[in-house]
């Protein structure tokens, strides 16, 4: 008989029969270190290809990616608390753009910059984190100034839910005008008690 694990159209065969045992491949180890093995390879003659001038832009570039690396904390942190804020107050926009895309030329060290805009105009311009706390900015922070400077607006819920929901639906504003959505009503109702 011929040699068992020999990879043949009829060893296939006689394995999907379940007449000879199946032929154990590699193991998950095996196959992530023949991975690192092919782009350790694939790197080193990518490398082995540049010239000088190439290499020096290569490592210059690996140069401000570990520099970008120490002053996205910042950036990182700002987006993940705005990111939750923003699931949490779906009334208020929030948007996000790299600084070169917004202000060709806008410095690193300015980074993160908050534009906070209202009724069409900008109402305040905070650069830096160091306002909240630095890295140790919390989302509690972050949202009582948003409050404080009318970009969100907080219910403190006193009684049931649907005390907290007639209290948020009353004070939304119409997109027309600055005056409550539920201005509509008129004094006369008052008079009915």
């Amino acid at each position: 008989m011929e040699d068992p694990d020999a990879d043949t159209e009829w060893n296939d065969i006689l394995r999907e029969r379940g007449i000879l045992p199946k032929k154990n491949g590699p193991t998950e180890e095996e196959i992530f270190e023949a991975l690192d093995e092919a782009i350790a390879a694939r790197n080193a003659k990518r490398l082995e290809e540049k010239s000088l001038e190439e290499l020096d832009e290569l490592e210059d570039e690996e140069d401000d990616r570990v520099l970008l690396e120490y002053r996205i904390p910042e950036c990182k942190l700002m987006n993940a608390l705005l990111s939750s804020l923003a699931m949490k107050y779906k009334s208020t926009k929030f948007l996000k753009i790299i600084g070169d895309d917004c202000i060709p030329g806008y410095p690193d060290k300015n980074l993160p910059t908050l534009l906070i805009y209202g009724e069409g105009d900008l109402q305040q311009q905070i650069v830096g984190i160091q306002r909240f706390g630095g890295m140790g900015t919390t989302i509690n922070v972050l949202e009582d100034f948003l409050e404080s400077v009318g970009a969100i607006e907080i219910f403190k819920q006193k009684g049931s839910k649907d005390d907290y929901e007639e209290n948020a639906s009353s004070t939304r504003k119409s997109i027309y005008s600055k005056k409550p959505a539920t201005a509509a009503l008129s004094d006369d109702d008052d008079d009915s008690d």
